[in-house]
């Protein structure tokens, strides 16, 4: 499983770097850079909008159940 995780996390930067090549076909090289970047950027910022949502819808969580057990195993 970790040698798994490794390869994924390096066939992550494999990817971009396609992209980067792929593009510089079409553009300079600094421009493909940019724009998977920018790229890269957005989806980020989507995901942190996604994440930025969840955390204010809950917000108001209180773990009782859990403090409750462990008051009880103290006790």
């Amino acid at each position: 499983m970790a040698a798994a995780a490794a390869l994924g996390f390096f066939l992550f930067f494999v990817l971009i770097v396609a992209a980067i090549a792929g593009l510089s076909v079409v553009w300079p090289v600094w421009l493909s850079a940019l724009v998977v970047a920018g790229g890269m950027l957005l989806i980020m910022l989507i995901f942190i909008g996604i994440g930025a949502r969840k955390i204010k819808k809950n917000k108001d969580l209180y773990p009782a159940a859990s403090i409750e057990r462990i008051k009880n195993s103290i006790l």
